[in-house]
């Protein structure tokens, strides 16, 4: 797939004065034609220029690259980690280019535009990108990789794991512990990518830890961003009788609040908090803070605090702020409150382990 043209968009170019120098006149006019009106190219991926607020950056300028799966607009994971980049690039007052709507197909032709660049680093956003992340960062020894969600690891690579199975594994306690006497829970999802599949098994190991009997239905539609068939397999769902059903896609999440605007179901965001939105709030029971934005703006912010960790895999796990679980409605009851804390607990100290596959079919 061909690499959508993207166009070039400031944000902001003035910096605080305690971070730098008072530019010369020579400068001033300089930084003033960058404000023009961009112009679309062909291969020039978007750039966003933030203003410095809080952290002073580093001496060289920090441009942060970000690989999204879908449109950085998306309501859903390719927008939540497009937020958290751009929220600390004008903490610390950096930049961020990007390429939105990212095929699997051309992710190794993408990862290479932006690491052309010489950016900090270049987020590959999703599992589905780690093999091309890892094929090309070898090609780039001066810049920095991170697959969030990826696996793998090598001197300028580094792997963050927003810890799917273990917050889905807080969903599925939520849901079976509010709702005593549930028969049936879903997972509808995109494709069968190792976050999803742990996303999946950790659902219903929840669940069942609360309950053994609970069935469930998990269904891959083999596309994140077909609408349709998120639709259809939500509906599928809920008509063979689950009655909430944990997401797991980009684009695809308006299929899925479409279908239960019609069925009897509710659903569990599995990447952002929407349980207030006014269009689609209702149609949830709850939501995971499995903070991608967290993720993403910590690993841009690392830079900044010259923290930053090479050839190392991190986790959402080491955050308490940035895993846990939402109830729509209010504060869980005392009982789910406190199963909910315990297995939190346990899954950060690895006493619970969630599994690629569901622990019992």
């Amino acid at each position: 797939m061909r690499i959508r043209s993207v166009l070039a968009v400031s944000v902001s170019a003035v910096f605080a004065a305690s971070a730098f120098a008072a530019p010369s006149p020579a400068a001033t006019k300089k930084t003033a034609k960058t404000t023009k009106k961009a112009t679309t190219t062909k291969t020039a991926p978007t750039t966003v220029a933030a203003a410095a607020t809080t952290l002073a950056p580093a001496k060289k300028e920090l441009v942060f690259a970000i690989i999204l799966p879908s449109s950085k607009d998306d309501k859903a994971f390719s927008e939540a980690g497009y937020t958290g980049v751009v929220t600390a690039a004008k903490k610390v007052g950096g930049k961020v280019i990007f390429q939105e709507n990212v095929a699997v197909a051309s992710a190794q032709e993408a990862i290479r535009n932006l690491a052309s660049q010489k950016p900090t680093v270049v987020l590959a956003l999703g599992g589905q990108f780690a093999d091309a992340i890892a094929a090309v960062a070898p090609s780039f020894p001066d810049v920095q990789f991170m697959g969030v969600n990826g696996t793998k690891t090598a001197a300028n690579l580094s792997a963050w794991s927003l810890a799917e199975g273990e917050v889905a594994y807080l969903a599925g306690i939520l849901v079976a512990a509010e709702n005593p006497g549930i028969k049936k829970i879903g997972r509808v999802a995109g494709i069968e990518i190792a976050p999803l599949k742990f996303g999946s098994a950790g659902f219903i190991d929840g669940a069942r830890s609360v309950d053994p009997d609970i069935a469930y239905i998990n269904t891959f539609t083999g596309n994140m961003d077909d609408v349709a068939k998120a639709k259809e397999a939500t509906l599928a769902a809920a008509n063979a009788g689950a009655k909430y059903i944990y997401t797991g896609m980009n684009n695809g999440l308006v299929g899925m609040e479409q279908a239960a605007s019609e069925a009897d179901v509710l659903l569990i965001n599995n990447t952002t908090n929407k349980c207030t939105d006014p269009k689609s709030g209702a149609f949830y029971f709850g939501a995971v803070n499995s903070s991608t934005s967290f993720a993403t703006g910590y690993i841009a912010e690392s830079f900044a605090t010259n923290t930053y960790k090479a050839n190392a895999k991190r986790s959402n796990l080491e955050f308490p702020n940035a895993f846990g679980v939402v109830l729509c409605t209010g504060k869980p009851k005392a009982k789910t409150a406190t199963l909910l804390a315990d297995a939190e607990k346990k899954l950060i100290a690895g006493e619970i382990k969630v599994g690629i596959n569901p622990a019992k079919p």
